[in-house]
Order: C-alpha cells, then structure tokens, then sequence
C-alpha cells in the first residue's frame, strides 16, 4: 500500500473511531441509536487492525528486500547483487 494512502486511511479510521468513542457516553442502551454506534467502533477498529496489519507486511518485505541486495564494487564500478 502507497504510504500516503495508508497515512489517509488510518487518519478516517482512527476519526470514525474516535468520534464513535465520543458520542458512546452519551447514548443510552435502549435508544436505537446505541447498536449502530457499537457497529461503527467495531467496524472502525477492525479497518484500522487491517491497515496496520497490512503496512507492517510491507515494511517487512521491504526490509527484507533491501537485506537481500549488496553492492560491490568490480573494477571501479558499482553493482547490485542478490544475496541468498
């Protein structure tokens, strides 16, 4: 995932799930606006597990990536070598 949108999508994850937070004190149980709200801390909080889950996987395959190539230097000039 681009860094940026992943930036993006946490922001309005972590927005609907705090505003979620917030306005839970204020509901009653037996109001029908208490289920939705529990529904979009849910919803919320696992979409921001995801994107964390999932940017961490590309940091870690971009880390072990960038472990698996080397540069050396052949007569003068510089080159990329896979390592196994």
């Amino acid at each position: 995932m681009d860094p940026r949108l992943a930036r993006y999508t946490l922001v309005s994850g972590f927005f609907v799930f705090i505003l979620s937070i917030g306005v839970l004190p204020f509901l009653s149980p037996d109001k029908p606006e208490y289920v939705p709200d529990i529904l979009a801390i849910i919803v919320s909080a696992i979409f921001i597990a995801l994107v964390i889950f999932d940017v961490r996987r590309e940091a870690k395959k971009e880390l072990m990536f960038e472990g698996s190539k080397r540069q050396i230097t052949l007569l003068g000039e510089a080159c990329n070598v896979d390592v196994l």
